[in-house]
């Protein structure tokens, strides 16, 4: 059968459904992204910065953390191969957008967390931070490769999708915060790391999987589970893991792009981190019946040091809020209107609020279709 990208909105959201076998899905992605590929590597002068670095002086550690990836990863890196092939740029530009957070002094950009929970239900939300060129650029992006639960994510044109916002078949959902290492190890890039992280079934799967992964550089993943009320912030930095439940704190939990549970001397903090941070720390008390909404506010009400929603040299480019009993996620895209979906449509790639599909790429092959099936509760 054919192997399709469609391309579908959601008010002013971008959707692409990718369907069949991973080799045919991922050339067909980079195939129909190709302009905004092109674009995207055009648009971001600091990549010129980053392949005189590698030519240069970071030239050793690039190349050992690329292979670490391809040797650690090699079904995620032939998926790197396939974006680049479909979308005729050469992987190592691909490489260099994939690794540049794992490369020192290479990651200035930033992202904010913020979940809350009552033991019986759990609100959990993520602002995607990120160059205000990339505004309208990226799209929710659904994955049915055969033989694997379905995933969704947001992902950013060219780069392996997994570094943003993932919710997977088995209701497994997170944010990612990158996080500014002051030293770099020697192992798999941290976006390798991410994308294998998507087929774990189980919160605490998330946990083993992190800390049996090693990673060059640092994310912290805040995570919850459709139908659960429990919450998790993992930091993952290097070869070091730390785990801090919601339990824990007054019903909340939170994270912006500095280490809190690891060692501050394994980060480089930014000062906007922290004051994001700050912001959110002093979030401790929720209304009687906390909503959607109210937790949207939190994160798009205000700019720092009020609030936490970039406007800047970076911008919020999306918001998701999930809303683990209902198991809905509600999207707010950078100069948007908010619209909600449950998480079976997401997965399913399919759903009466979408328009009608702008166009398709299909390539013949011998796959067959696989659609998700229901979501594990925790």
């Amino acid at each position: 059968m054919n192997s399709v990208i469609e391309e579908k909105w959601i008010g002013d959201v971008r959707w692409l459904v990718a369907t069949g076998t991973r080799e045919a899905v991922f050339h067909a992605l980079g195939e129909h992204a190709r302009a905004d590929i092109s674009s995207l590597i055009a648009a971001l002068p600091e990549l010129a910065v980053l392949r005189a670095s590698v030519d240069g002086p970071r030239g050793e550690q690039f190349h050992a953390i690329v292979e670490a990836s391809r040797q650690a990863f090699p079904v995620e890196f032939r998926e790197l191969e396939g974006l680049a092939e479909g979308s005729g740029v050469g992987l190592h530009d691909l490489l260099l957008l994939t690794l540049r957070g794992d490369l020192e002094g290479h990651d200035v950009h930033g992202c904010s967390e913020f979940g809350w929970t009552d033991g019986q239900r759990a609100l959990l939300g993520h602002n995607e931070d990120g160059d205000p060129r990339l505004d309208g650029a990226c799209s929710l992006l659904t994955l049915h490769i055969d033989g694997e639960p379905a995933v969704v994510t947001w992902w950013y044109p060219g780069f392996l999708p997994g570094n943003t916002y993932t919710l997977n078949e088995h209701g497994l959902v997170w944010g990612v915060d990158t996080i500014h290492m002051a030293s770099p190890h020697t192992a798999p890039g941290r976006a390798f790391v991410a994308r294998g992280l998507q087929r774990v079934a189980t919160l605490d799967g998330v946990v083993a999987f992190l800390e049996e992964h090693p990673v060059a550089g640092a994310f912290t993943y805040v995570a919850g589970q459709m139908g659960s009320a429990r919450l998790l912030s993992v930091e993952h930095a290097g070869d070091r893991v730390a785990v801090l439940e919601s339990a824990q704190s007054p019903g909340v939990i939170w994270h912006t792009n500095h280490l809190c549970q690891l060692p501050d001397s394994l980060n480089n903090a930014s000062s906007d981190s922290l004051t994001r941070g700050a912001v959110l720390s002093r979030i401790t008390e929720a209304p009687e019946d906390p909503s959607v909404a109210w937790l949207l506010e939190i994160l798009t009400g205000a700019v720092p040091p009020v609030g936490v929603r970039a406007e800047g040299t970076d911008i919020t480019l999306c918001t998701f809020v999930a809303d683990l009993e209902a198991r809905t996620i509600t999207l707010l895209q950078h100069g948007g209107e908010a619209v909600t979906l449950s998480a079976a449509e997401l997965l399913l790639g399919e759903s009466q609020l979408a328009a009608s599909p702008v166009s398709n790429v299909a390539i013949e092959n011998d796959c067959t279709q696989q659609l998700p099936g229901g979501m594990n509760d925790d």
